[in-house]
């Protein structure tokens, strides 16, 4: 997913019970910053958390945070 040329931020998501595991990379945003406010953590481009609930909720809360970073 980051291979693409337009991709600035690319994330994975996979539920896992009552669970849902985010993996995330980026060329050029310190997403470690977004990871750690879901009690995650790693590097600026390559990082992760796991976030209470399904793949959907999940989902929408990483999205929120992406939104308030300046692409």
């Amino acid at each position: 997913l980051r291979a693409i040329n337009s991709t600035e931020i690319a994330f994975v998501a996979k539920e896992l019970g009552t669970m849902t595991k985010i993996s995330m990379r980026s060329k050029v945003y310190d997403i470690s910053k977004i990871c750690e406010k879901f009690g995650g953590g790693g590097h600026k481009c390559a990082a992760g958390c796991t976030i209470k609930g399904n793949v959907d909720c999940a989902v929408k809360k990483i999205l929120t945070e992406i939104g308030k970073i300046s692409l």
